[in-house]
C-alpha cells in the first residue's frame, strides 16, 4: 500500500504553535518541529527525578498518562485538565519552573499510513507468489538456499499497528514457540490521538479490529514481510525464524503520539531487541546531531541495537524529501525500488494501434472475483477543463461523449475510486486508466465500482489518447484469462516516490534500498489475509529482516552497528536511473544502492566510511577525504579503483520557478573528477590501507546548485579470485554555495492578519488593542529553502537598533519543499534572551513578559544554510511595523 504524499506517518501543519500556546511560553519549553500537529492540553516533561515530580503534581488538576524511565531519559506524559486557557498556562508555568523539570514539549501527533481497504485484498496462486517475490532482487532466496540462514536467534522489534498473529502464515499463535513471541499494545482499539482519546494498554499486541473500523492491518503486513511462512502458498518471510516483538502504537483508526512512540522504543529495548524496525517519521530533512532525538538514537546505536527506518514516499516532491528519524546519522534510512516482474491479467487490441495492450484488472467483487471487460468503443473522459492530472476528479469535467463508451482516464490528483464513480455517473460502461509514472502500481484494487475497470501503462495510455482524439476507438479484450508475467523494465530502479536526500546539512541519505513496489505479504484475516504492499514502509522490514540474517551469520564475531551498516552499503547493487536515457542513478535518491544480502554476508573486504559528502564548493574542509579498506579474510585481494560517476541532479529550474524546489528533479550528465592516492589496492590477509580521495567538481553554473555524485568503485583485478565481488562507496557534492540560496520567496506576498470574532482578517495597520479584544497579529511568509533557525525580534525603533527582546523562542524550520507558508502569531509578549543552542532548552530559566503599551517594530529572521547566527548578514528578514500595542 503506497502511502500517499504527506501520509507516510509524518507530521501535519500546525497553524501556529506560538499562537496556540499564548504567553505561557518558557525557556524550558521545547516546541519541536514548528509544523507539528499537537494534542490539546497534552505534554511531556523530561525530568531528573520521576518520583519527586509525580509527588509535586499530585495536588494539581493533572492526569498522568505515562511514566517512562530508561537509561537514556526520564519523562512524564501528562494532561492538564483545565479547559480554561489561562489556568492551563498558569499550571504549565509552575511545572516548568520546577527544579526537576529539564524540558517540556507538547505531545505531537504521528500520522498513520494510508488505510488498506478491500481494494488491496490480493490472494494469488503459488506460481504467481513466486513471480511476485522480492527475494530474488535482494539475494534473500540465495541466502536461504545456500547459507541456510533464517534469522533464528535474532530479536526484531516492529513498532507499528497491531498484528494478527493467529494468521496461519504467522504461526497461528502468540508467545514462546510462535513467530510473534512478545510485544505490547500501548493504545487499544479505540485510541486515536485526540485529547479525549484514552489509551487502553495491555500486553497483547493482537489486531482484533474489524472492516467497519477502517483498519489498515499495517503491522500484520510488515510482520509478514519479515517473519511470514506458508509453504502451501509459496510464501516465506525474510527472517522467518527470527523472534518478533510487535509494539502497537496505533488503534484501529486514527493516529498516535510522541509519548507512545517513545514508550514503544523503550519497551523494545528493555525486552532485548537486536533490531528496531520503524515505519514512522517526521517531515524534516535535518539530521540535527545536537538535537535530543539524534542523541537518543545515537545512544541506542552505541548500545548495539540497529534502528532501521523508512524514508518518505515523497520523492516526487524533490530533494530534501527524506524524513527524521531516517535522516539521523545513527539510523539506517531505507528507500524503495520497483519489483522484478509485472503481472498482467490479459491483453486487448485497439483499432489503429499496432500490437496488443497489456492490462491489469482493478475491479473486483467483495469475494475477490475479478470483473473483465469484453469489447466496446473507447473515448477520453477529459473534456479539456483544468489540468489533465485532475482527469475525472470532478463529474462536471467528464466529457458527456463517454456515455455508452469505455472511458480512457489518466491517473492523477484524486482517488481512483472517485474517478471510476464519476465516469460511471456520466454513463460510461467501463474505465481504462493509464499511469502517470512509467510503471504499473498495483496498490489500487477497486471493489464494486459498478463498471469494469482496467489499468494500463503510461506509454500505452498515451498511444490510445492520441488515437482517440477525434473519434472513438473500437477495443476488444481477450477472452484468454491466463495471467501474463513479464520482466519489469524498471525492476530494481528507484520508485518515483522514494524519498530523496540529502539532509539539509548535506549529509548523504538514504543509506540503502529494497523492494517497495508489489511486495506480496499478509493482511489480517478480517481484511482478506493477503495483499500487495507498496511504499518504503514495505522496503524497511525487508532490510530489517536482511540485517537479521547477517547478524545470525556473524553471531560470534561481535560486529558493530557501523560495520553492519557499512557492509550492506559496500556490496549493494547500483541502480540505473529510471529517467529517460538511463545512466547511473544519483546517490541522493538511491544511497549505496539495492541491498544484496548474500554478498554482504559472504564478502570480507570492507570499506569505512560507507558514504561521502563533499559538501558544497564553498567549503575546502571536505574536498579531500580518506577511506579505510580492510581485508579481514584469509587470502590476498586486489582491486582497481575508479570513479563510477552518476547522473547529476538539478534541483531547480531557475528560468521558470527560480529557487523553488522542483517537484520532479531534472538530471543531466555532469561528472566530478576524483583523484585517488592509489589506483590499485593490494591487501594481504589482515591488512588495511588508507585511500585518499580528492574531488574536482564539474564545471556547471554555480547558480544552478547542481548536485553531482557517483560511486568510488573497487573492482577485483582480473584473475585474482573469481569469488571476490566489486564494492563501492557512494559520494555526492554541490556545485555552488548553499549559503547563497535564498531562504524567503521574493514572489510571495507577505501578509499580516488579525483574529476578529474568530476569523482571520488581513490588516494594513498593525494594532494590538487588548481592551478591544484584538490580541494578535499573524504574519505569513513563505520560504524556499530549509532554515536551521527562525528567530523573531521586537525593537523600539524603526531602524531596528534598539532590541527589546524576543516574541518567540527560536525554532527549526523544515518543510521548504511543501511550499506551505510560515505562520507566526504575535501576542504582545516577549522574553529578554534566547539560548545560544536551540536544542538546549533549559539554558535559560525565564518566562515571557508583557510588552508595554507603545509603538514597536517586529523583525522575523531566517538563518541561511550554513550561516553563522552571530552574523547579521547571515540572516534574511521579514519586517513588520510600526506595531501599536494598547493596554
Amino acid at each position: 500500500m503506497k502511502i500517499p504524499s504527506k501520509l507516510v506517518i509524518l507530521y501535519l501543519l500546525s497553524l501556529c504553535i506560538v499562537g496556540c500556546l499564548g504567553d505561557f511560553i518558557h525557556a524550558k519549553y521545547k516546541p519541536g518541529n514548528s509544523r507539528d500537529q499537537v494534542v490539546s492540553r497534552r505534554y511531556m516533561a523530561e525530568v531528573s527525578d520521576c518520583d519527586r515530580f509525580l509527588e509535586y503534581i499530585k495536588s494539581q488538576n493533572i492526569k498522568v498518562h505515562h511514566t517512562l524511565r530508561n537509561s537514556f531519559f526520564n519523562s512524564i506524559s501528562f494532561e492538564i485538565k483545565h479547559l480554561d486557557k489561562e489556568r492551563e498556562y498558569a499550571t504549565l508555568k509552575s511545572i516548568m519552573n520546577h527544579d526537576d523539570v529539564e524540558a517540556v514539549s507538547p505531545v505531537h501527533v504521528y500520522k498513520r499510513a494510508a488505510t488498506t481497504s478491500l481494494r488491496d485484498v490480493f490472494k494469488v496462486s503459488p506460481e504467481e507468489a513466486g513471480y511476485r517475490s522480492s527475494h530474488r532482487l535482494l539475494q534473500i532466496d540465495k541466502v536461504h538456499r545456500e547459507l541456510n540462514l533464517t534469522g533464528e536467534g535474532i530479536f526484531i522489534a516492529i513498532i507499528d499497528s497491531g498484528v494478527d498473529y493467529l494468521h496461519p502464515a504467522l504461526g497461528g499463535g502468540y508467545g514462546p514457540g510462535y513467530t510473534v513471541q512478545t510485544g505490547y499494545d500501548f493504545v487499544g482499539n479505540k485510541y486515536g490521538s485526540t485529547p479525549d482519546s484514552v489509551p487502553e494498554p495491555d500486553n497483547d499486541p493482537y489486531d482484533d479490529c474489524t472492516i467497519e473500523d477502517s483498519s489498515d492491518g499495517h503491522g500484520t503486513s510488515t510482520s509478514g514481510i519479515i517473519g511470514g511462512y506458508d509453504l502451501a502458498n509459496n510464501f516465506t518471510g525474510v527472517a522467518y525464524k527470527a523472534k518478533l516483538g510487535v509494539y502497537r502504537i496505533f488503534g484501529c483508526h486514527g493516529d498516535s503520539t510522541t509519548d507512545i512512540v517513545y514508550q514503544a522504543i523503550t519497551k523494545a529495548l528493555e525486552d532485548g531487541a537486536d533490531i528496531i524496525s520503524l515505519s514512522v517519521g517526521s517531515d524534516t530533512p535535518w539530521a540535527s546531531p545536537e538535537s535530543y532525538e539524534s542523541k537518543l538514537f545515537a545512544k541506542i546505536k552505541e548500545s548495539g541495537v540497529v534502528v532501521v527506518a523508512a524514508t518518505t514516499n515523497d520523492g516526487d516532491l524533490g530533494i530534501y524529501s527524506t524524513s527524521s528519524p531516517s535522516a539521523i546519522d545513527s539510523v539506517y534510512s531505507v528507500g524503495g525500488v520497483y519489483n522484478e516482474y509485472v503481472v498482467y491479467d490479459g491483453i486487448f487490441t485497439a483499432a489503429g494501434i499496432s500490437g496488443a495492450v497489456e492490462y491489469q484488472v482493478l475491479s473486483i467483487t467483495e469475494d475477490g472475483t475479478k470483473v473483465y471487460m469484453t469489447e466496446g468503443a473507447l473515448l477520453p473522459s477529459f473534456n479539456g477543463s483544468g489540468a489533465i492530472s485532475n482527469d475525472a476528479c470532478d463529474v462536471n469535467n467528464v466529457s458527456p461523449t463517454v456515455k455508452g463508451k469505455i472511458a480512457l482516464v489518466k491517473r492523477g490528483q484524486c482517488p481512483l475510486l472517485q474517478k471510476a464513480l464519476n465516469v460511471a455517473s456520466a454513463g460510461a460502461v467501463g474505465i481504462v486508466l493509464y499511469e502517470y509514472a512509467p510503471v504499473f502500481s498495483n496498490e489500487d484494487k477497486l471493489v464494486n465500482t459498478t463498471i469494469p475497470y482496467a489499468f494500463i501503462s503510461l506509454q500505452d495510455g498515451q498511444r490510445l489518447s492520441d488515437a482517440s482524439k477525434n473519434s472513438s476507438v473500437p477495443v476488444k479484450f481477450s477472452s484468454n484469462r491466463a495471467t501474463i508475467y513479464k520482466k519489469n523494465p524498471y525492476g530494481g530502479m528507484a520508485a518515483f516516490y522514494t524519498g530523496f536526500g540529502p539532509t539539509a546539512e548535506l549529509d548523504l541519505k538514504p543509506n540503502i534500498l529494497a523492494v517497495s513496489e508489489d511486495v506480496y505479504t499478509l493482511l489480517p484475516r478480517y481484511l482478506g489475509s493477503w495483499t500487495l504492499f507498496d511504499g518504503t514502509s514495505g522496503a524497511t522490514p525487508l532490510v530489517s529482516g536482511s540485517i537479521a540474517l547477517y547478524l545470525q551469520y556473524m553471531r560470534n564475531k561481535n560486529v558493530s552497528v557501523d560495520t553492519t551498516f557499512e557492509q550492506f552499503q559496500n556490496y549493494a547493487s547500483i541502480p540505473i536511473s529510471p529517467d529517460a536515457g538511463g545512466g547511473i542513478d544519483h546517490p541522493v535518491r538511491v544511497g549505496a544502492g539495492l541491498i544484496q544480502v548474500y554478498d554482504a554476508i559472504t564478502q570480507t573486504t570492507h570499506i569505512s566510511p560507507a558514504r561521502i559528502s563533499f559538501n558544497d564548493t564553498a567549503s575546502q574542509d571536505y574536498k579531500t577525504q580518506n577511506l579505510t579498506i580492510t581485508n579481514p579474510g584469509t587470502t590476498t585481494v586486489s582491486y582497481r579503483v575508479f570513479n563510477n560517476a552518476s547522473l547529476a541532479i538539478v534541483p531547480y529550474d531557475r528560468a521558470v520557478s527560480g529557487y523553488r524546489l522542483l517537484k520532479t528533479v531534472k538530471t543531466q550528465a555532469a561528472s566530478a573528477s576524483l583523484a585517488f592516492s592509489a589506483t590499485e589496492i593490494y591487501l594481504e590477509a589482515g591488512q588495511s590501507q588508507t585511500l585518499t580521495v580528492t574531488v574536482t567538481p564539474p564545471n556547471t553554473d554555480p547558480l544552478d546548485h547542481v548536485m553531482y555524485g557517483g560511486f568510488i568503485q573497487l573492482d577485483p583485478i582480473v584473475n585474482t579470485n573469481a569469488a571476490i565481488k566489486p564494492l563501492h562507496v557512494p559520494y555526492f557534492g554541490v556545485v555552488g554555495k548553499q549559503y547563497d540560496l535564498p531562504i524567503l520567496d521574493p514572489d510571495y506576498n507577505i501578509t499580516v492578519s488579525q483574529t476578529v470574532e474568530g476569523e482571520k482578517v488581513v490588516v494594513n495597520e498593525y494594532v494590538i488593542d487588548f481592551a478591544a479584544n484584538k490580541t494578535d497579529l499573524i504574519i505569513n511568509c513563505k520560504t524556499l529553502t530549509p532554515t536551521k533557525i527562525m528567530r523573531v525580534e521586537i525593537f523600539t525603533d524603526e531602524k531596528y537598533t534598539q532590541l527589546l527582546g524576543y516574541p518567540y523562542y527560536d525554532s527549526v524550520y523544515n518543510q521548504a519543499y511543501t511550499y506551505s507558508p510560515w505562520i507566526f502569531a504575535f501576542y504582545g509578549v516577549y522574553i529578554k534572551d534566547v539560548a545560544s543552542d536551540i536544542y538546549n532548552y533549559h539554558t535559560y530559566n525565564q518566562t515571557f513578559e508583557e510588552v508595554p503599551g507603545g509603538q514597536y517594530y517586529i523583525r522575523q529572521k531566517f538563518l541561511k544554510l550554513f550561516g553563522d547566527y552571530n552574523k547579521e548578514n547571515d540572516w534574511e528578514y521579514v519586517k513588520v511595523g510600526p506595531v501599536v500595542i494598547k493596554r
